[in-house]
Formats: structure tokens, C-alpha cells, sequence
């Protein structure tokens, strides 16, 4: 498969991911919500509006999600899975978890970017790898990964 097809193939596993990682971070926000309130004898709702968990819950939805299945055997997450992408090191070898890390940081904070500036900057999210000569996105080039076919 060519290039553009695994950067577009790349795109909507990213897509996917979102989804999950949007339900992950709702059920880890409710969750907290849920404790913190038995603990202090209160509503969920009232729990929701006395603690900062809401504001945290989606950075650890986000490490809780791509750290492990990116460093895992399979080296994909589960989106880049169902697509057959695989993640490798500019070397070949499967990533560690620090370099997941790095990657993920790094991607949180370009998506993070182009969501704060209302949308202006997805397009230059999307383009890096799009246009660019080695198909890498941002948090590629930070953490000297790509992702590549699985069958390749």
C-alpha cells in the first residue's frame, strides 16, 4: 500500500482511538465523581463541581490508553489495530514505554494545540504527514517513530 493510503489509514485509526479514549476518559471522570462522592456523603454532581478530576481525567484517559497498547507486543493501538498498522522505531524494533510516552505527550499536546485555537491548527496536524517526504507527524519525529502496514 502506498504511503498516503497508511497516512489516511493512519488518520482514521486516530479517529477511532478519539471514540475510545473519549468513553475511557467519561467513565474515568463519573468513576471519580461516583467515589468521591460516597466518601463525602454528596451527589455526583456536587463531587463533579468540588474536585479538579474532570480537568486531569482526559490527560490520563490519553496515557492510560496509548501508553500501554503502543509498547505492547501487538504495537499498535486498537484503532491502528482494526486498520493494520503497526508502530515500529526508526530502527525497526518494537517501542518502549518511554518512547510511548514521548509520542503520546507529544500528540496530546498537537491535538490540544489545534483544539485551542478553535480548529486552525488540525489542518497542520494532518498535513505534516500528508505532505511531508516521510509521512511522519509531529509526535513521529519526536519520539523517531513510524507507523507502517502490518503485512509490510
Amino acid at each position: 500500500m502506498s504511503d498516503r493510503g497508511v497516512t489516511l489509514r493512519r488518520i482514521a485509526a486516530l479517529a477511532l482511538d478519539g471514540l475510545a479514549v473519549t468513553f475511557l476518559g467519561f467513565a474515568l471522570s463519573r468513576g471519580t465523581d461516583f467515589f468521591y462522592a460516597i466518601l463525602h456523603e454528596i451527589s455526583t454532581d456536587e463531587a463533579a463541581r468540588l474536585t479538579y478530576w474532570g480537568d486531569i481525567t482526559p490527560w490520563l484517559a490519553i496515557l492510560i490508553y496509548f501508553i500501554p497498547t503502543e509498547s505492547s507486543p501487538w504495537q499498535a493501538s486498537p484503532g491502528k489495530i482494526l486498520l493494520r498498522l503497526v508502530l515500529k522505531t526508526d530502527q525497526e524494533v518494537r517501542i518502549g514505554p518511554l518512547r510511548a510516552l514521548v509520542r503520546t505527550v507529544v500528540k496530546g499536546l498537537s491535538i490540544y494545540a489545534s483544539l485551542a485555537t478553535f480548529g486552525v491548527g488540525f489542518p497542520i496536524f494532518v498535513a505534516i504527514p500528508l505532505f511531508s517526504r516521510s509521512r511522519k507527524a509531529l509526535h513521529d519525529w519526536a519520539a523517531e517513530t513510524t507507523v507502517v502496514d502490518r503485512s509490510a
